[in-house]
């Protein structure tokens, strides 16, 4: 957020309902993730996805997050495309639970 912010981007999801849209935009597809990340300089592969929308996960998976936190849900639905997804009850709580798999913190393994 701070690195959208600071280069004063929006960023849009194009609506699979929307016919006119460029297909790589559409959600779920990743091209707008992978649009941002060009356009930012973001690593997506040492990237968390945070979403309360369980059909986004997909566009994460293809992305190749490093994993995404399902904002607002009990348990984390099965694995998509070998991306680790975790439950937060809040926006607050995404940190909690954004544990690498080697352990200690995400921001240690940079």
């Amino acid at each position: 957020a701070d690195q959208l912010a600071e280069h004063d981007a929006v960023l849009a999801a194009d609506l699979a309902a929307d016919e006119a849209a460029p297909a790589a935009r559409r959600l779920p597809r990743p091209g707008m993730l992978l649009e941002a990340a060009r356009d930012l300089g973001l690593d997506l592969v040492t990237s968390w996805f945070i979403t309360a929308d369980p059909a986004l996960l997909k566009a994460a998976g293809q992305a190749a997050c490093t994993g995404a936190v399902l904002i607002g849900a009990d348990a984390p639905p099965a694995p998509i495309l070998g991306l680790k997804i975790v439950a937060a009850r809040d926006l607050a709580d995404a940190p909690r639970v954004m544990v690498p798999d080697k352990g200690g913190c995400w921001h240690d393994h940079r």
